[in-house]
């Protein structure tokens, strides 16, 4: 969905260890 599209840009823009494994979470 587009939100996965929107934490995993924050993820990469942030690139921090915390919002990666929640990327993963979310994923």
């Amino acid at each position: 969905m587009l939100q996965s599209r929107f934490v995993r840009a924050l993820c990469i823009m942030k690139q921090q260890q915390i919002k990666y494994i929640k990327c993963h979470l979310y994923q």
